[in-house]
Order: structure tokens, then sequence, then C-alpha cells
């Protein structure tokens, strides 16, 4: 995992995948402390039409 300081902060590049999609999302904060990860709805939405309501059932998975 290649982190990037940004304003003292350590950042990633992710690989979103789910459905068998993959969608590649820039500057990803992280943080060791937080108990969830949030990303934007409109990247998540641009993977999948039933985002919006929940989802198929399938896992969401973080990589890279």
């Amino acid at each position: 995992m290649r982190l990037t300081l940004k304003y003292g902060l350590p950042f990633v590049t992710a690989i979103l995948t789910y459905c068998q999609k993959d969608a590649e999302v820039s500057y990803v904060l992280v943080d060791t402390g937080s108990a969830r990860t949030a990303f934007a709805a409109d990247v998540v939405a641009q993977m999948n039409d039933n985002s919006k309501t929940g989802g198929s059932g399938e896992s969401w998975r973080i990589s890279r």
C-alpha cells in the first residue's frame, strides 16, 4: 500500500469491487481509529443501480 501525505494526512488509492465491477477511488483518507469507512454516494452509485436501495445482497470489497 502506497501512502501519500497531503495536508499532513495519509491518503491511498483504493479499488472498490461490487458485483464484479471495479472503481478506483483516489485520495482515500486512512483513518486507523475509525469504525467505518464512507465513500461519496456518486462514486458508489456509478457501480450499481441498486446501490440507492441497498443493493442486491452482494458484499463490497476494498483493496489496493
